[in-house]
């Protein structure tokens, strides 16, 4: 990332929250700010799974318009 200079930082106010919440309100955030992205990379599963349910509530495709990526294997994703 740091090659592409892409940042790479949270939105602010998402550190205290639960996992799924956090990724939900990221992405909702970054669609709020208008801002330009095809891939979210999120710590977990369960941030993930908020990322796309944002995204479906938005109506954006995924993974024609955006691509999610979470790690840990949970048995939901």
């Amino acid at each position: 990332m740091k090659q592409e200079q892409l940042d790479a930082q949270a939105p602010a106010g998402c550190a205290s929250k639960g996992e799924l919440a956090m990724g939900f309100d990221a992405v909702n955030e970054m669609c709020d700010r208008k801002e330009d992205f095809t891939a979210i990379f999120v710590g977990g599963d369960m941030g993930a799974l908020g990322a796309l349910r944002a995204l479906r509530n938005r109506g954006i495709d995924v993974p024609g318009e955006v691509s999610v990526v979470g790690f840990n294997d949970e048995d939901l994703a």
